[in-house]
């Protein structure tokens, strides 16, 4: 398959030659439609100044259809001129008064066997004409040179009516769908009835008018209606998207991991049923930035102006909504506007030994996406209006030494985007805490425990079974108490790879769950928790560490050693499993990283009881080791830590095991979408502090089928986001569709 402007037009349809048997015949075809050796292409729009650019000018240059002359004019260049329907043109109309067809005489040198003027009659010659003087008249001859005729589209586009033997190439303007008496006027390919054809024409004027109304009719559906432009771009990606299918890597991609133990007869059978097409993926990770109505004008962040400003000096100008210390320095800690030369470097300083190795794969990752310095060449001999509709790039030098008369660049998108590599933890201050900038970012808090999932828990048909108990000797605590919830109106979820993202990412991908997994009823009937202190430290200064500054659910005493809501709910998690013991429903232990084991030796009060041994490294064993322990229960409690997203979820949800889940979530992910995640459908819902776990397992033992049939709901959830044979295009997809509605907002 080749890419090109053009290709031989051979599939005319039968029934238009059984309707005009006297225009279009078989030997009206191209010739190279019967050679085994022809070359077939893939129409692209190539040369699109060239063959479209004249037509946006016509409403400028045209006149009435009644001001018009009854005449038909051709102009044509002299290369190919001795090819027969040129030449059968010309000769035949020398004399003619309704017909005035020359070779237009002006040094043309593009054809095969250069400037043929040679051997013409001179009276076959004629001066130039442009388009405004042809338009003088009713009647425009369109004939075919080497492939198309490039001026066929303005004729379309005018009030004159377009006289057309049979096309033998088709391009991007669809020739081929041009039909006789419809679009145009047919005349013959020996141009023998080209005056019979003026004469019916001047004695239908109403058809004739009409003919040349539906022209200009194909050619603004084609070019200038309002949703061409959205349609164009719709062509070009299916045609990317059937040529990868067909030809590329997703040729070959079939379903992977196929997880042929679900029931599927309890499930809706549709993967639309089940999960979001790409638009709602858009709309939910860009969230108020989205915009309410359809061009995204409307909404938060109406009339918010993120384009990029330069000063004389080059240097970027931030808008007024933009804190002005902003830095387009990468960092993890903090916000920073995306600059190319800044991320390049950071991409590429991952050998420096005082670079952060955490930043050069997020730089790499986020450089592809975030580059302004992204480009359109133009090269034309003519400057654009003073107020063109594209936005031109800084002039460098070598275009300012450049020998042609216009050498510009245009920005493909010049809106200035932040972003940030951090937690959803930090950079919480300021405008970004506010929301009143867009900030891209791989998770973001939640607005509040919503009051939707709390609604979709009440009204299930299990509600006996859904009513909270305490565990022994606790009170029950109202749904959603104990999770203060601070959110990050900013945010648009990007993927940014972080190292918890990209490992729990390879580990999904590679079939590990579904290798070390076994069936719901293999499994022990507990609930089983891992995990580490769930909150962020910081130095106190003084060698102290104690809960990170502005945590808000967290009470600091002044000593350095303040605990989280979130650590202390943990702790009463493990102490209640081990005063239940071994024959409980509950197995929560500690896995702690080496800076948490130092911190609970020395003032959390830990007994080794409670710890389960270091955190996984990361290595392949001793993480295949802690899943084969964990894909042993029936339950998995998936906690949040108190500044960031639960890194594990994703393959919790794909395992054949219930995920229980506080809810609602104090965070969403670029990577789950945590928000589509409904309680009793996809996981089993427990209280924010932990405390009803051992009555939830109670209650999934009482109702297996209920439980089983949620473990598979969120399988396929996991299934339909990363395995489904359409999921890594959507991918792509929803990252270009971000940033195309970002681009029309800002």
């Amino acid at each position: 398959p080749v890419l090109n402007k053009v290709r031989y037009y051979c599939d005319v349809p039968t029934e238009r030659m059984e309707k005009y048997p006297e225009y279009i015949g078989p030997e009206d075809k191209n010739p190279n439609c019967d050679r085994n050796d022809r070359l077939d292409t893939i129409l692209w729009p190539l040369n699109r100044i060239r063959h479209f650019g004249p037509a946006a000018t016509i409403h400028e240059e045209d006149i009435p259809w009644d001001k018009k002359l009854p005449k038909a004019i051709w102009r044509g260049g002299t290369n190919d001129a001795l090819s027969d329907r040129k030449y059968a043109l010309v000769s035949k109309h020398e004399n003619s008064t309704a017909v005035d067809a020359k070779f237009a005489e002006r040094g043309n040198k593009r054809g095969r066997h250069g400037d043929k003027t040679e051997g013409i009659p001179e009276n076959w010659l004629s001066g130039f004409l442009d388009k405004g003087e042809q338009l003088n008249h009713k009647y425009l001859i369109s004939i075919e040179g080497n492939d198309v005729s490039s001026g066929l589209k303005w004729m379309l586009f005018s009030n004159s009516v377009v006289m057309l033997p049979p096309t033998t190439f088709e391009s991007w303007a669809m020739e081929g769908m041009l039909e006789p008496y419809v679009h145009y006027i047919p005349i013959k390919s020996d141009m023998s009835d080209v005056e019979s054809q003026i004469e019916w024409a001047e004695s239908n004027p109403s058809d004739a008018k009409r003919i040349a109304q539906r022209s200009t009719l194909y050619m603004y559906d084609l070019l200038f209606h309002p949703d061409a432009a959205g349609d164009e771009r719709a062509v070009l990606r299916g045609i990317a998207e059937r040529y990868e299918e067909n030809f590329g890597y997703l040729g070959g991609v079939t379903e992977r991991h196929p997880a042929g133990w679900v029931d599927m007869k309890k499930h809706p059978g549709e993967r639309g049923e089940r999960y979001p097409d790409v638009e709602e993926r858009v709309k939910l990770a860009m969230g108020r930035w989205y915009g309410d109505d359809k061009e995204g004008k409307g909404g938060e962040g109406k009339g918010l102006d993120m384009s990029r400003n330069e000063d004389k000096k080059g240097a970027v100008v931030l808008p007024p909504t933009l804190p002005s210390g902003l830095s387009s320095t990468p960092s993890i800690d903090a916000p920073f506007v995306a600059d190319g030369s800044s991320l390049e470097q950071c991409r590429d300083a991952e050998s420096s030994s005082s670079a952060d190795p955490s930043l050069s794969p997020l730089c790499d990752s986020a450089l592809p996406y975030f580059d302004p310095r992204m480009l359109y060449d133009i090269v034309s001999t003519r400057h654009p209006d003073e107020s063109p509709s594209f936005k031109l790039a800084k002039e460098t030098d070598d275009m300012k030494t450049s020998e042609r008369k216009w050498y510009k660049r245009i920005l493909i998108d010049d809106t200035i985007k932040v972003l940030n590599f951090g937690d959803p933890g930090d950079g919480d201050d300021e405008g970004e805490a506010k929301g009143e900038f867009p900030v891209f970012a791989s998770a973001r808090r939640t607005s509040s425990r919503s009051e939707d999932g709390r609604r979709a828990a009440e009204d299930s048909d299990k509600a006996e079974g859904k009513k909270q108990a305490a565990a022994p000797g606790k009170e029950v605590a109202a749904l959603g108490k104990g999770a203060q919830s601070r959110s990050s109106p900013s945010v648009i979820l990007w993927p940014f790879p972080t190292a918890q993202s990209s490992e729990m990412d390879v580990l999904v991908r590679s079939g590990t769950i579904e290798s070390n997994d076994k069936s719901f009823s293999d499994k022990i009937p507990r609930a089983y928790w891992r995990g580490g202190f769930g909150t962020k430290f910081t130095d106190g200064g003084d060698g102290a560490r104690m809960v990170k500054e502005g945590d808000d659910e967290g009470e600091d005493d002044g000593s350095g050693g303040g605990d989280s809501v979130e650590l202390n709910n943990r702790m009463s998690m493990v102490q209640r499993s081990m005063d239940w013991g071994p024959s409980g429903p509950l197995d929560a232990r500690f896995v702690l990283s080496r800076e948490e084991l130092v911190d609970a030796a020395d003032d959390k009060g830990m007994g080794p009881k409670m710890i389960a041994g270091p955190a996984p490294s990361g290595g392949a064993d001793e993480r295949g080791e802690f899943l084969r322990e964990a894909l042993e229960f029936r339950y998995l409690v998936a906690s949040e830590d108190d500044y960031r997203p639960n890194g594990d979820l994703q393959w919790m949800l794909l395992s054949r095991s219930a995920v229980f889940l506080p809810h609602p979530l104090r965070f969403e992910s670029s990577f789950l979408f945590e928000s589509l995640l409904e309680p009793y459908v996809h996981f089993v819902p427990i209280q924010p502090d932990y405390v009803d776990v051992e009555h939830q397992v109670e209650w999934c033992e009482s109702n297996r089928e209920d439980c089983e049939r949620i473990a598979e709901r969120s399988t396929l959830f996991v299934h339909d986001a990363m395995f489904h044979k359409d999921a890594m295009r959507e991918e792509g997809e929803v990252r270009a569709g971000i940033l195309e509605r970002y681009k029309e907002r800002f």
